[in-house]
């Protein structure tokens, strides 16, 4: 255990961490995580935001969902059914898909806590603009993410690409 100024930090592996998540989730809890890696930006930061999950009984194209795909627990959007499952891809990567089966799919994203405090649905009006925008931009997504994260006030939270 770390002391962190007046709080103190522990570490957990990440499949420990996931089991219990996905064991809460399947009891029909809402569990909120921290995000890290920068596939889901600017929708989602990580080291600055954290996501509320809940498990769905249907989950639909641009849903943002975590489920596991080859061994490893992702958050993406659902692009489009595919199969028996679905195609995802993270917001801010411009090529790669992944597949993953419905059963692979643990929970939805209903809320994300910006800065971990103020909240917003990620399925709100004004969302679907800003994805929508973003979206227009595809072929460019390299170059303005790469901007994005050299920016000040960005330094330090996601680390070299």
């Amino acid at each position: 255990m770390q002391k962190v100024s007046d709080k103190e930090v522990f570490t957990v592996r990440n499949d420990e961490f996931f089991e219990q998540v996905v064991s809460f989730l399947e009891q029909g809890r809402r569990v909120t995580i921290p995000c890290k890696g920068y596939s889901m930006l600017p929708t989602i930061r990580g080291g600055k935001d954290l996501v509320v999950l809940e498990k769905r009984e249907k989950y639909v194209p641009g849903d943002i969902v975590l489920f596991c795909t080859g061994g490893h627990h992702v958050l993406h959007r659902i692009l489009k059914e595919g199969g028996r499952g679905f195609i995802t891809r993270g917001d801010g990567n411009f090529t790669g898909e992944e597949t993953c089966a419905e059963e692979d799919v643990f929970g939805k994203v209903v809320e994300i806590l910006r800065d971990g405090k103020k909240p917003v649905n990620p399925d709100s009006p004004g969302e679907k603009r800003k994805l929508a925008v973003w979206d227009a931009f595809l072929p460019l997504r390299r170059y303005l993410k790469a901007i994005y994260v050299r920016l000040p006030w960005n330094r330090g939270w996601i680390g070299n690409m």
